[in-house]
């Protein structure tokens, strides 16, 4: 679902193999935090709805793309991996997106797009797989129109539990292991040439588990996190930052 790192042992590889099971649904999220990511993504994006462009950088199957779409005028969904785009491209047909062009591209250079053309770009889990998050922030900010909205999706650095996960199972492919706390990709987003509008972390079950009453009982528990005051060591980070 996410982009680059080039060449044949790469984060594109990985995906053009996981891309079948991405599609069947298997070893994606549980559909509670994938409609829960939807939901986020959606409501941080609503500041540009109605805007004529925007751009999904690491569409993978397009499974943001019923919500998404309905924002804008034109969508253009980028990924690098080509079986992630061939799934991509039958939800869009299947759906009837007909304002969603599915293409290649890479995050961190997004060359076939020009300068100031875009009214906002998003991205979820991308952050994670590139080995220079900050390259994917300033092209971004190249091909964002001025004032338009950048809205990320990543692993939250300040949760302990994906450094703990990498060092008892190991670092899947697709990650490169450096995840940005809330700070980390404000202080990153700002050098690109962004300002903060809202950051929020979210979410303490797994992403894998859908046992709903085990579900439910993690939620109720993130509730006294967030209530206590010590929401930022949740699991996901999701931000929206406008372009000065």
């Amino acid at each position: 679902m996410t982009d680059v790192r080039g060449g044949d042992g790469s984060t594109v590889n990985v995906y053009d193999l996981a891309a079948d099971s991405w599609h069947n649904g298997l070893g994606f999220r549980s559909p509670r935090f994938a409609d829960r990511l939807k939901g986020y993504v959606v409501n941080l994006l609503q500041p540009a709805a109605g805007g004529h462009l925007a751009l999904e950088l690491g569409v993978g199957t397009g499974w943001l793309l019923d919500s998404t779409s309905r924002l804008f005028a034109e969508v253009r969904a980028i990924d690098t991996s080509s079986r992630m785009r061939q799934f991509c491209q039958q939800q869009v047909d299947a759906l009837g997106l007909r304002n969603v062009t599915v293409e290649a591209g890479d995050a961190t250079s997004l060359d076939a797009i020009g300068n100031a053309t875009a009214d906002a770009v998003y991205a979820v889990g991308v952050l994670d797989a590139v080995p220079e998050p900050e390259r994917v922030l300033k092209a971004c900010a190249r091909v964002l129109k001025p004032g338009g909205l950048l809205v990320i999706s990543t692993a939250n650095g300040t949760c302990p539990w994906h450094r703990w996960r990498d060092r008892l199972l190991g670092t899947r492919r697709e990650r490169t292991g450096t995840y940005l706390s809330a700070a980390e990709l404000i202080a990153a987003a700002r050098l690109a040439g962004f300002a903060e509008r809202d950051v929020i972390t979210w979410g303490a079950a797994p992403q894998r588990l859908s046992f709903m009453p085990a579900v439910a009982a993690i939620e109720q528990m993130e509730g006294v996190v967030t209530a206590v005051g010590l929401a930022r060591y949740l699991g996901v980070l999701s931000a929206s930052f406008h372009k000065l």
